[in-house]
């Protein structure tokens, strides 16, 4: 986690995972911020043999991932 004494800036992070959530057409979305780094998990729609199903998927965003995606933003 980041630093007590150093102010985090979320919006370019958020908007990072944001991106990553809207490419995956997830829904029932959630994010938590861990002392590595952030976690996000949704629902994603799957094509199995059966047919299209819901899946729960989750990704966690190191320091040093969430850096590199919030650099090609600027």
């Amino acid at each position: 986690m980041p630093d007590a004494k150093k102010k985090q800036n979320y919006g370019p992070i958020l908007l990072a995972m944001g991106n990553y959530v809207a490419e995956r057409n997830w829904r029932d979305i959630c994010v938590l911020e861990v002392e590595g780094g952030m976690i996000v998990q949704g629902t994603g729609l799957v094509q199995t043999a059966e047919g299209y199903q819901y899946v729960v998927e989750t990704k966690m965003f190191g320091h040093d991932e969430l850096a590199k995606l919030t650099a090609h933003k600027k």
